[in-house]
């Protein structure tokens, strides 16, 4: 499973914990790579965009918007941080795509601002992770091809 804000995640168990009198079934989740352990009730999974690691076709789709000319919004840098926010918080690896994609492109011509760094670094992270399980390649065969696809093109 994919949980938007934090990544591929395992599923390692249901619980049920009573709350308010009532029983409420919950997800358990261990976010790979890191010690974070999530609780999602299962009746709100869809609303927090919980879903399924994107398909290979999907994997595809996402190489494809990387290829894509940058759509960074314009303005100063906070405009476009709360711009990128929207975008992860949207959860979809095209999203994610877009963000990786325009701050990489972005970084080549400016220094970026630190919260844009950290929105760099966290959008690269998730889509490394879960282009690697879709496409059952080594993180860093997909670190490399993204860099590769991502690198602005020069006018002749």
């Amino acid at each position: 499973m994919v949980y938007p804000a934090y990544g591929v995640a395992e599923v390692i168990r249901l619980e049920t914990r009573a709350i308010g009198g009532a029983d409420h079934a919950f997800y358990v989740l261990s976010v790979l790579g890191s010690d974070v352990t999530i609780m999602i009730p299962t009746h709100n999974a869809d609303g927090v965009g919980l879903r399924p690691v994107m398909a290979p076709e999907q994997a595809r789709a996402v190489f494809d918007v990387l290829r894509k000319p940058s759509t960074a919004p314009e303005g100063p840098w906070n405009r476009r941080h709360r711009e990128y926010l929207e975008r992860l918080k949207v959860g979809t690896p095209e999203a994610v795509a877009t963000v990786l994609r325009d701050l990489l492109r972005l970084q080549c011509g400016k220094d970026l601002s630190f919260s844009e760094r950290k929105l760099l670094d966290t959008a690269r992270a998730l889509l490394i992770n879960e282009l690697a399980l879709a496409t059952r390649k080594p993180e860093a065969a997909v670190e490399r091809e993204i860099d590769r696809l991502c690198r602005p093109t020069r006018a002749a």
